[in-house]
């Protein structure tokens, strides 16, 4: 979304929220999806302590109005997360995303066969909390958990590109440990599978397909075999240049 757009979005959110605080008063489940609205805009704008800090606000609201297991607040969870992750404030991030997940977890274990809404869903948080456990060095952790996201995957949609990106994320997670043996197919196999399946990643994950590469090359690098590593700094350099001119023809608001 073009910045104009995105600053367009937040006046009107702001608006819209201040219209429902004077209507409903106090705490509500539209002022809630309101605050988490306007604080995602705000992310995107990169005003992350103030999104941060409705993001708090509405998942006080929504902890207060319904239980602690309903899928707004699972909502509340993630999107609070996602902007302490942009903070690098890495271990608050986990610790919701953690609690997000066993509520994920449990609900697919009630589903039987289980509705593909609420297995993507698990799926992504596994590659959100996965991706913050990475961040923060704690390979073996992301290693563990990029495992059963690949098992998930592998049972219920092995031909998502979600499934490619858990390979791929297992294989970094076995590269930062030096297990290089066991990273290469995985790390290969993930970055093929996502970039046959480019056109279906959403634009917020499409940096995975540059980690892929970046990860691979690290890989090859660090086992000493330079004729690969050339190949994929060749692949990754072609990447890059596609993506100077896509945003070079991209059409101007």
């Amino acid at each position: 979304i073009a910045e104009e757009k995105l600053a367009e979005a937040e006046t009107a959110q702001r608006e819209a929220l201040a219209i429902q605080r004077k209507a409903l008063g106090g705490a509500h489940q539209d002022i809630a999806g309101s605050l988490a609205n306007l604080a995602y805009v705000l992310q995107r704008r990169g005003q992350l302590a103030q999104a941060e800090t409705m993001q708090h606000e509405a998942l006080a609201m929504r902890r207060k109005l319904l239980t602690n297991e309903h899928s707004d607040v699972a909502a509340s969870l993630a999107g609070l997360a996602d902007v302490l992750y942009d903070e690098r404030k890495l271990a608050e991030a986990e610790a919701l995303q953690r609690e997000e997940l066993a509520l994920r977890r449990k609900w697919l274990a009630k589903a039987s066969p289980p509705p593909p809404a609420l297995v993507n869903n698990l799926i992504d948080t596994f590659a959100r909390l996965t991706r913050t456990v990475l961040a923060a060095e704690k390979f073996a952790e992301a290693e563990s958990l990029a495992r059963e996201w690949l098992a998930l995957g592998e049972k219920e949609l092995p031909d998502d590109w979600q499934t490619f990106n858990a390979r791929s994320i297992l294989g970094s997670s076995l590269l930062e440990q030096r297990k290089f043996t066991e990273a290469e197919p995985l790390l290969v196999l993930g970055y093929e599978g996502m970039n046959q399946r480019r056109e279906k990643v959403p634009p917020e994950y499409k940096f995975r397909l540059r980690e892929s590469l970046e990860c691979l090359v690290r890989l090859y690098e660090g086992t000493g075999r330079s004729d690969q590593a050339a190949e994929w700094k060749k692949k990754l350099a072609n990447y890059d240049r596609a993506e100077l001119d896509k945003k070079a023809n991209a059409p101007k608001p």
